[in-house]
């Protein structure tokens, strides 16, 4: 597997130039790269993270993605756009549980926690599409699932 990036983050949008990868699942330490805000669908707001897997082994240097659902953007969607999620929102769940902290708005997560951290992160394989429809095994890929914990150094 390759370690260079399997897709591009633009400021159009998500942009695949390869094949998404398909790992093991399991649980691995990932370094945080960038974050993007887009509509996809059409209709949904999403934060699409991207993280590094760091933890040594076949899969080291492998992009995966974890997407959450936002209430809105704050501006232009896009690179490092501006977003509000919603108190309930995994997002907001997720991040007080590695942060153990929340801003005084929905408005004002500040990404800058997950940089220079290893976060360990439960990686899952997505076996439907959007329709819910089963995924034949070839097309089948990995996401994040879940970010866990902050590791301790």
């Amino acid at each position: 597997m390759s370690s260079r990036n399997v897709v591009q983050i633009t400021d159009m949008g998500i942009i695949t130039d390869e094949k998404p990868p398909l790992i093991k699942p399991g649980v691995y330490e990932l370094a945080f790269v960038e974050y993007q805000t887009a509509l996809m669908f059409g209709r949904a707001s999403k934060l699409i993270m991207k993280f590094r897997i760091v933890s040594l082994g076949e899969h080291f240097g492998v992009e995966l993605f974890r997407y959450y659902n936002i209430q809105n953007f704050c501006g232009k969607p896009g690179r490092s756009g501006k977003f509000k999620a919603g108190w309930k929102s995994d997002f907001a769940r997720e991040y007080a549980s590695l942060f153990e902290e929340l801003p005084n708005r929905t408005d004002r997560f500040s990404m800058s926690l997950y940089k220079e951290k290893i976060i360990r992160g439960r990686v899952t394989t997505v076996k439907q599409g959007s329709r819910q429809r089963k995924l034949h095994n070839v097309c089948q890929y990995s996401v994040i699932n879940e970010l866990m914990e902050v590791k301790k150094l």
